[in-house]
């Protein structure tokens, strides 16, 4: 999910005037929803004037609106302020990467995510993709195969 589609699933619109973000309505903003657009204010200002080629970001008001589901956000922290433990997850080609630490914690509807900067990208991982740190240890190297051509 990128960042502009979780704000606008949180009800908010988002604009940039150059370097700038202007979010609105400001009664929406929390405490934690402005902590998460100032530590990801780069990604943002490229989604919102840069290539928008995420299929994620081209969505009409009404496949946004379509789903109600309330959104939640939280900083990832310990009870004590200290960082929560690295994570491992597998991405969509079957590779397992991390070690990544948790920045924030997010329940969109029944889902539930973990937003971390990996290789300097905000990434957003489903938490069914978790995996631990020995299977991130012991996985086979994937293995690149040719397409089949088809038969005529």
């Amino acid at each position: 999910m990128s960042v502009l589609l979780f704000l606008r699933k949180a009800g908010l619109n988002v604009a940039a005037h150059g370097t700038q973000i202007e979010v609105s309505p400001a009664d929406k903003l929390t405490d934690d929803l402005r902590r998460f657009i100032r530590q990801n204010k780069g990604a943002l200002i490229e989604e919102l004037t840069g290539s928008l080629s995420s299929p994620e970001i081209h969505c009409t008001p009404a496949q946004r609106d379509a789903t109600d589901e309330p959104v939640l956000i939280e900083p990832a922290c310990r009870p004590d302020g200290s960082p929560l433990s690295p994570i491992f997850w597998e991405r969509g080609d079957g590779s397992i990467v991390g070690p990544a630490v948790p920045e924030f914690l997010a329940q969109v509807g029944g889902e539930f995510w973990i937003v971390v900067t990996f290789a300097g990208e905000t990434v957003w991982i489903n938490s069914g993709r978790l995996r631990s740190r020995k299977q991130f240890e012991t996985q086979r190297p994937l293995r690149v195969v040719e397409r089949i051509k088809e038969c005529r």
